[in-house]
């Protein structure tokens, strides 16, 4: 049994981190400011981690990592236009196996 009320999910549509925060309170009996504290503190720790290149691993839920790009060169059709890219660093997230299982099989 799911412990979030879908239908409260249902009527939100996307979740946004206000949104994390009211259902963070609301699950865990903490007050609005310390849920909004928590939320912050893992966005933060998160993306602390990221910028220090670690690989952030949470299980049942997935992974977020940097992956690094060399810079590059796009053509258009004809080859008359081009353009440089720069190297780039771009975050990324892979989701875990039992994440994936979650919505192959639901809960009933």
């Amino acid at each position: 049994k799911a412990s979030i009320d879908h239908i409260y999910l249902a009527k939100i549509g996307n979740m946004n981190r206000q949104d994390l925060v009211k259902i963070l309170s609301r699950e865990s009996s903490l007050s609005l400011k310390k849920s909004n504290e928590v939320v912050s503190s893992i966005i933060k720790i998160i993306c602390t981690g990221l910028y220090c290149g670690e690989e952030i691993r949470l299980s049942g839920f997935g992974t977020f990592w940097v992956k690094f790009y060399e810079p590059s060169t796009i053509y258009n059709k004809n080859g008359t236009f081009t353009h440089q890219i720069p190297s780039r660093f771009v975050p990324k997230f892979r989701c875990s196996k039992a994440l994936k299982k979650r919505f192959l099989m639901p809960e009933s």
